[in-house]
């Protein structure tokens, strides 16, 4: 019994490990957030979904499997310690996945919001949450760091989710619209619009607080990092779209009601209303079970907006948006893609040039210019000859005044030094003689008249010496060769 309920233990230790690390552990404590190094290296990626992780499964299931592979309706921002080879993620999420369109209507015609939003932190990373990931930036630890700082500051601009971005309908820009209802293959992305095109268009009116938005705004803060933010391909993000015939956010008209008492009764009944005919479109998607369930779900709805629509603007108020409908039915709403334009590097970056980089700049010219001149005047400038000819015929003019003066007795070494010349100089005569019977080169020519000259000399000197001092000088050569008896025979 013991060895059954020790292993049940471990069964159940070793399952719950298994179950943490395939779902990872939701963070919604910022203080809490994974520590990185500052040396540390770190990725960050755009992760993109179809849905959020806590989306109830029937809607998931109803989409389809078009919507689900290529129809990415959430982001989050992934993070990768290179060096560590940690991994987690950061998104922001709606509480009540249905609340953050539809509110709770309550007895008594109170209207109540469910769409209040979380920042979560999953560590590990669940991989399986995603279906898409996009490199963006590479940096430091120090990066993250103050990331998660200005995410600390900032939580209340994240504390609703709401995902309806209201487009001023212009119909130049229109045809450039990605619309899902009409294109089953969700994966086509040649209709797409740049967001710059959106934003400086003056088309949008109102800007949804959803998980694009929040990743948009954490890529905004990394360029003000010095981070360069790039990608191989272009990036898409996705928003829910209201087409409306306002041209501003001021020319809507907004409907207030007491805070804590009953909502304006016209408000109430279109949210009544509205309610009802999405559950009877869901329900009718839902049974179909096709994998192209968005797309018809998408295309059906429009029926539900009557040209007039409520945004959630506050917990007691809204935005009365007028519609667009064209000749036969409404064009709201939309599920638009659009290229997302990357922020930016160095956005406010206070770094500037110090005194050494300008030094260092200057040192670099200045290196380049004389090497430069260096080597153009190797190759371009003009040689200079060495006289070495001419000074080795001043060595050679004076050498042999020398040996002159020393045969003639002005050397008080005059026998050795004499003795040491004629030998010398047979063997130079004799070598002179082999060279000669082969022909050799013209130097050795120039060579015979330096030691013609030289002999001459010497024998001039040595007959008036005695016969005694020539015979002591003679001497054989060895190996068979003729044997020189005096200067003049050579």
């Amino acid at each position: 019994k013991l060895l059954i309920i020790t292993d049940f233990v471990i069964t159940f230790i070793f399952l719950v490990i298994y179950l943490n690390s395939y779902h990872g552990h939701i963070i919604t404590d910022l203080s809490l957030a994974p520590s990185i190094a500052t040396a540390d290296t770190v990725q960050f990626f755009l992760l993109e979904s179809a849905f959020p992780y806590n989306c109830p499964s029937n809607i998931i299931n109803a989409a389809g499997q078009s919507f689900n592979d290529y129809g990415y309706s959430h982001a989050g921002l992934g993070i990768w310690d290179t060096t560590s080879n940690a991994k987690f993620s950061i998104e922001l999420v709606s509480n009540s996945y249905v609340g953050s369109l539809l509110p709770w209507l309550q007895s008594k015609g109170k209207i109540s919001w469910n769409n209040s939003a979380t920042i979560v932190i999953t560590d590990p990373l669940v991989e399986k949450n995603w279906k898409s990931s996009r490199l963006v930036s590479t940096t430091s630890g120090a990066a993250y760091t103050n990331l998660i700082s200005f995410i600390q500051s900032n939580v209340a601009d994240f504390s609703i989710y709401q995902p309806v971005t209201l487009l001023h309908y212009n119909s130049s820009l229109l045809h450039q619209y990605k619309k899902y209802q009409d294109d089953d293959n969700l994966d086509d992305q040649d209709d797409t619009i740049s967001s710059d095109v959106l934003e400086n268009s003056g088309s949008e009116l109102i800007t949804a607080t959803n998980s694009f938005n929040f990743v948009n705004a954490l890529l905004i803060q990394l360029s003000t990092f010095g981070c360069t933010l790039e990608a191989f391909l272009h990036l898409y993000a996705n928003a829910f779209v209201y087409y409306s015939i306002q041209t501003s956010l001021s020319s809507i008209p907004v409907v207030q009601w007491p805070s804590g008492q009953a909502a304006n009764a016209e408000v109430y009944k279109w949210f009544q209303s509205f309610e009802q005919c999405y559950q009877s479109v869901f329900y009718y998607v839902e049974s179909l079970h096709s994998s192209s369930g968005a797309s018809i779900f998408l295309k059906d709805v429009q029926r539900c907006y009557n040209g007039t629509a409520y945004i959630y603007r506050s917990d007691n108020s809204v935005y009365n948006v007028s519609l667009y409908v064209n000749s036969s039915s409404s064009v709201t709403p939309t599920f638009l893609q659009y290229v997302y334009n990357l922020p930016p590097s160095d956005i406010n970056s206070n770094e500037h040039l110090q005194i050494i980089d300008y030094f260092m700049i200057a040192l670099f010219f200045v290196s380049l210019v004389l090497g430069i001149a260096y080597f153009a005047s190797r190759f371009f400038g003009k040689k200079q000859r060495r006289r070495v000819s001419f000074e080795g015929e001043k060595v050679a003019a004076r050498t042999v005044e020398n040996l002159v003066g020393d045969a003639n007795g002005n050397n008080p070494e005059n026998v050795d030094t004499q003795r040491l010349f004629d030998e010398d100089h047979e063997d130079k005569a004799y070598y002179h003689g082999v060279a000669k019977s082969h022909k050799t080169v013209p130097a050795a020519r120039w060579s015979e008249r330096i030691s013609s000259s030289i002999l001459s000399a010497v024998g001039s000197a040595n007959r008036n010496n005695s016969r005694d001092s020539v015979s002591s000088l003679e001497k054989p050569l060895t190996g068979g060769r003729t044997n020189v008896s005096s200067p003049s025979h050579v």
